[in-house]
């Protein structure tokens, strides 16, 4: 991750070329994605990623909103029952929705706040951490974080405060 400080003028520079690590993983992801066409045919184009403006990279723009717990297991002590608790929370996020107009698709797409909750229910954030980033799979991006699922990154308090962002931990589950 890089920090780039408010009001910086930032360039577009060609991508670097590959490593000859780097060359030989995508050597052997076309590899594996000729068998698979090969076995299985084209994908979906809906679900077909953009490989050309992947390489050229993809702009992120965030905007301020709420953030809610996305699942009783983030609560602390759940007031109420567990189907209760999500009765509520759908609830909640109906109404921040209302107040936050977002595109749903990438309404877990966010700095800061909860983690979004995959499918093994867990908070994925470190003990002493604090989560920095929620990036769901967009196969129209070519994102695709553990089957699917959600790209989580944290970093410690001070690291954030320090604008290090050299040690963030990452959880793709």
């Amino acid at each position: 991750m890089l920090y780039t400080a408010a009001g910086t003028r930032l360039e577009t520079r060609p991508t670097p070329p590959r490593s000859p690590t780097q060359q030989s993983a995508k050597d052997a992801e076309d590899a594996s994605r000729a068998e698979f066409l090969e076995e299985f045919g084209e994908l979906e184009p809906e679900r077909a990623p953009d490989h050309d403006r992947i390489e050229q990279g993809v702009a992120l723009a965030f905007h301020a909103s709420l953030d809610l717990p996305r699942a009783p297991e983030q609560w602390n002590t759940a007031p109420v029952d567990r189907d209760e608790a999500y009765e509520l929370l759908e609830m909640a996020n109906e109404l921040l929705f209302e107040l936050c107009p977002v595109d749903r698709r990438r309404r877990n797409d966010h700095l800061l706040g909860y983690p979004a909750v995959s499918s093994l229910m867990y908070d994925p954030t470190p003990t002493g951490s604090v989560h920095l980033l929620n990036l769901f799979s967009h196969a129209d991006l070519g994102w695709c974080w553990h089957d699917g699922d959600y790209l989580h990154v944290s970093i410690t308090p001070e690291a954030l405060r320090k604008r290090d962002f050299g040690t963030v931990a990452n959880d793709a589950g």
